[in-house]
């Protein structure tokens, strides 16, 4: 792609087009640019430009004034430029920053994992029923109605959650910094602590108040911490209720323009279901979701990053989660002996990436609940791109992965990394093994912005039973998606030539096609990085 120059300017244009509409140049008596701030030059180094946890494959729609429709931009770039434009004081933060955004869940696509009919099944009781929602992978290329990839659109939904809540942490730390320019001061001396509390409530953010807000120095580290409630309803609450919010930012700059840290954050929230609801007599109960972000800007514009998340089954706001490099650990699941553990939806983003196109390795992770055996795995691999500035097209392609790997809580699993695929995870008589196959799409960005994938470019099928195949006339599954089982959902997937109404099993790599040699190739993890892939490096911590 190399579109950091052709998304900024592409973004820059919008941004005067939303200024134009009364947008993000909207101000108020309660945060406004003092002339003190508009003459000060601001020293920005304090705080990690261009950072921002994404999924590389979702875009986001940005006015252009050059053009009569709305154009695709990545959401990396929408949301750094957003971030850039509350550090230097020319965007307020109520027009980015929702506190509802620490509140967003991760969702699967339509595409992946739907709940399927199905009777007589093959490997035990109950022959009739339904595979429960999220565990059938990839079931078709496109999401829906759309030409997305169904690759594309289960990473951009999974990660809503870790994105949102990254967003919404940098945007509130990244205002402090505005904050203290308006306020007419300058960066703290080394020992020194700015305390912005007064300021950051000036700003006006709705059902939201600011109880501390500090930006202190330590040699060459920056440290950022804000406390915030946000005062709404939340699960079963009939009137609003408090619900605390702590986040905070490590920053180690240096001379050179490369820079590490580390974000943490928690957030008080209710939740109903999973594992923890066996601690409580109500449907909904209190939680806590915690999170941490470690990343690393290296020479020119590569970038390392990992990003975790989970809820826990107390809404204490505490740091006993965290290891001593303030990264959220997995190892602390819940369990009759740690009732306060991680009890839901461990999500685990890892990325090495070039900002300038996206290109690079991306890994994400996400397991169910403590005791699953295996976590979920999505690899994305994106080639360099080209970009034209004249015509604005994006030529940009890649590799999507979706397998089982090791469970997040055993301290020896490669975080990231597909050890196998597993057809019939939770259906009867599963004995979730693994078999060595993984499913894989050919993604390409349309013109649309969206990342498609072409026809013969999707490796996905395979009947939902231990074996991966069914060659019988009995077992009926809703292949189709049509909601009813019928003559048409006796569905055979052989490892052969298909014949007259059977589908050939295409879990990479199959019989004829690529990597049949198991001296060189010798498990799915070889495959696929022999295909490219490598997994992402681990960021230096500050």
């Amino acid at each position: 792609m190399n579109t950091s120059a052709f998304n900024l300017f592409v973004l820059s244009i919008s941004i005067l087009s939303l200024q134009g509409c009364g947008g993000s140049s909207s101000s108020s008596s309660s945060e406004s640019t003092s002339d003190t701030s508009q003459d000060q030059t601001r020293d920005l180094s304090s705080f990690p430009q261009s950072l921002m946890v994404a999924s590389p494959t979702e875009v986001d729609t940005a006015d252009s004034l050059t053009r009569s429709m709305p154009r695709a931009v990545s959401y990396h770039g929408y949301a750094t430029q957003r971030i850039d434009q509350l550090l230097s004081g020319d965007t307020p933060l109520r027009d980015v920053f929702s506190v509802e955004n620490f509140y967003k869940l991760a969702a699967n696509a339509t595409c992946f994992g739907p709940e399927l009919k199905y009777a007589n099944h093959p490997d035990g009781t109950p022959a009739s029923g339904s595979l429960p929602t999220g565990d059938l992978g990839l079931w078709t290329e496109k999401n829906g109605t759309t030409n997305e990839a169904c690759s594309a659109a289960q990473l951009n939904t999974q990660m809503n959650g870790v994105r949102s809540r990254n967003f919404a942490g940098l945007s509130v730390l990244a205002s402090l910094i505005d904050a203290l320019y308006d306020k007419g001061e300058s960066l703290p001396a080394d020992g020194e602590t700015k305390t912005l509390t007064t300021e950051m409530n000036a700003k006006s953010i709705a059902n939201t108040s600011f109880t501390l807000a500090t930006l202190s120095r330590s040699g060459t580290k920056y440290t950022y911490v804000v406390n915030m409630t946000y005062t709404g309803k939340r699960g079963n609450d009939s009137t609003p209720q408090d619900y605390d919010i702590a986040v905070t930012l490590t920053h180690a700059p240096d001379s050179s323009g490369t820079y590490s840290g580390n974000m943490s954050y928690q957030i008080q929230d209710k939740y109903q279901g999973g594992t923890c609801s066996s601690l409580y007599s109500t449907s909904f109960f209190q939680i806590a979701r915690k999170g941490s972000l470690t990343y690393e800007k290296k020479a020119g514009n590569a970038f390392l990053l990992d990003a975790r998340e989970a809820q826990y089954c107390s809404d204490t706001l505490d740091t006993s989660a965290h290891t001593s490099a303030n990264q959220l650990s997995a190892t602390t699941p819940y369990s009759s002996s740690t009732p306060s553990g991680w009890s839901d939806n461990f999500n685990w983003f890892k990325a090495s990436f070039d900002q300038t196109d996206l290109s690079g390795d991306y890994a994400y992770a996400w397991q169910a609940g403590p005791n699953d055996s295996h976590s979920r795995v999505l690899n994305v691999g994106l080639n360099p791109s080209s970009v034209s500035d004249e015509t604005g097209s994006i030529n940009a392609d890649g590799e999507a992965w979706y397998g089982y790997g090791g469970s997040l809580t055993n301290t020896a699993t490669t975080i990231g990394q597909i050890n196998g695929f597993i057809c019939n995870w939770a259906g009867p008589g599963s004995t979730n093994t693994l078999v060595e196959k993984a499913q894989r799409q050919f993604i390409s960005k349309g013109t649309s912005g969206l990342y498609e994938t072409v026809t013969g470019g999707s490796n996905l099928t395979y009947a939902p039973t231990n074996s991966c195949l069914y060659s019988g006339s009995s077992f009926q599954y809703d292949r189709d998606l049509s909601g009813v089982l019928d003559s048409a959902d006796t569905v055979k997937v052989v490892s052969g030539s298909p014949g007259s109404g059977e589908l050939q099993y295409q879990l990479f790599p199959y019989t004829g096609l690529y990597f049949t040699d198991t001296t060189t190739y010798p498990n799915i993890e070889s495959i696929i990085t022999a295909r490219g892939f490598s997994l992402p490096s681990d960021p230096s911590t500050p």
